[in-house]
């Protein structure tokens, strides 16, 4: 009503507010940029991996997972690994497969496996126990029953464990 054309029946030409204009420009790109740099430190972090890490590579297949432990050369459908040791997965799925997504909700690291890549994601298990592995990335008909476990253990029970798996591999066979 206030500026209605009744009242003003030529048009009033406004100019801007410079002032305001550089400010809701300067500031929103401040806090992204506050945003960015926040978020980059956690992203450079996971990618940041020790040097004594332990390998593990993981293959995500329809519908399950391996774990190779490639220094003893030993394979298996569970994840084991030991209390406080740096751990390297080194994730890669077949170039015939879908996307996977490795995800460890206890430890809240997800890292995907796209197919004839490798992507690489590192934790340190503070706490022992047995904790669910999800694929979180929907790839077919039985996702839902891509679920496997981690076993967190000591030291000395992850090496019982190694060197059994290694044992058995060698086994003598029997004719």
């Amino acid at each position: 009503i206030r500026f209605g054309h009744r009242r003003h029946p030529k048009a009033a030409q406004f100019s801007g507010n410079n002032r305001l204009e550089i400010a809701w420009t300067v500031i929103p790109t401040l806090i992204v940029l506050v945003m960015f740099f926040k978020g980059y430190e956690g992203f450079r972090f996971m990618r940041d991996i020790p040097d004594d890490a332990m390998v593990v590579d993981v293959v995500a297949r329809r519908w399950f997972w391996t774990f190779h432990y490639p220094d003893e050369d030993v394979f298996s459908d569970r994840l084991y690994v030991p209390i406080n040791q740096a751990v390297r997965f080194n994730l890669t799925t077949p170039d015939d497969e879908v996307v996977h997504s490795f995800y460890v909700p206890d430890f809240r690291v997800k890292e995907d496996c796209v197919p004839g890549r490798t992507n690489h994601m590192w934790f340190k298990p503070e706490r022992e126990g047995t904790y669910n592995i999800f694929c979180a990335e929907y790839c077919g008909r039985d996702h839902s029953k891509m679920i496997t476990v981690m076993e967190v253990v000591s030291p000395e029970a992850f090496r019982a464990w190694l060197d059994k798996q290694i044992a058995e591999k060698n086994k003598p066979v029997d004719l």
